[in-house]
């Protein structure tokens, strides 16, 4: 896949949907790629401004690191990717005064149906990995 999608949370369900519909191995190299160098790979396969990028390069190799394990596992699993984050305009002001957060967390939640040709209870479960790029307001 050579293409670039809008680092939006439909472009990151389209991003996904694509690839998950170019099959087993498109997902394996994408994997590969994640995991040989996060940062290459989001600039690569997403549209980030110039802001967004030091953003991303000052969260730090641990957290790249992180990230891109969380995210080709989830690959690996056909887990939905979600990205919530605030309109980057949202703030003019100095990073000192809104500086920016990054949070990421892995939901799972669970519904249970009866089966209709056995009476055992069957649960299923929705996975989502789950990215929030946030400003702090931080009151002077």
């Amino acid at each position: 896949m050579n293409k670039q999608f809008s680092f939006t949370s439909a472009g990151v369900q389209l991003w996904q949907a694509e690839l998950y519909q170019e099959g087993t191995t498109a997902i394996q190299n994408e994997r590969t790629l994640i995991e040989a160098d996060f940062i290459t790979w989001l600039f690569a396969r997403f549209m980030l401004d110039s802001d967004q990028q030091s953003f991303a390069q000052s969260l730090g190799a641990p957290t790249h690191q992180i990230y891109a394990v969380a995210i080709s596992n989830a690959l690996e699993e056909q887990t939905s990717i979600v990205l919530k984050k605030e309109d980057g305009n949202k703030s003019k002001k100095d990073d000192y005064d809104h500086p920016k957060f990054s949070q990421m967390s892995y939901e799972i939640t669970s519904s249970s149906g009866n089966n209709p040709t056995n009476s055992a209870a069957i649960t299923e479960q929705k996975r989502e990995l789950i990215f929030s790029l946030y400003y702090l307001d931080i009151e002077s």
